[in-house]
């Protein structure tokens, strides 16, 4: 009898146990998504898509509130677009300003501009996508962004 009951309690919670673990998998499978859409390099002789290792510092920091961002970065210039989590979506404009004065603040040298604009983030991968790495092209681009940021504020 004893038996019975132990069995019956083992298929009840046994799919319990299994449900959990594929959640971990699933999270860690965002997590790894996530990090492949973020990740950049931080060597010393940045590519134009490349940001310093203390912007990503200040971005990996405010993961719980980023989904992803693009970025680029040209001599004196950092642009980046972010995408906040769904959640956060009401209050973007005030993460992207203060991710904005956390990056100028450490990046003493460097513009920084940081947006929540969809329409940003979708121009750097268009331009990332088609592999522009001309920097006098980028830096055109990155001069009509910027005009773009000032004449919406």
């Amino acid at each position: 009898m004893h038996y019975v009951k132990f069995l019956i309690i083992l298929v009840l919670v046994s799919p319990l146990f299994v449900s959990c673990n594929t959640n971990d998998q699933h999270t860690e499978q965002n997590d790894t998504n996530m990090d492949e859409t973020k990740q950049l390099s931080t060597s010393d002789q940045l590519q134009p898509y490349e940001i310093p290792p203390v912007a990503q510092q200040v971005l990996d920091e405010n993961a719980d509130v980023i989904h992803q961002y693009k970025a680029v970065s040209l001599e004196k210039d950092l642009f980046i677009a972010i995408e906040v989590k769904s959640l956060r979506q009401g209050k973007e404009q005030d993460i992207a300003k203060k991710i904005q004065k956390q990056i100028k603040d450490k990046l003493k040298g460097k513009k920084v501009n940081v947006t929540s604009d969809q329409k940003f983030f979708i121009e750097i991968s268009k331009t990332q996508e088609n592999g522009m790495n001309d920097k006098e092209k980028l830096k055109k681009k990155l001069k009509k962004w910027k005009k773009l940021i000032k004449d919406k504020a």
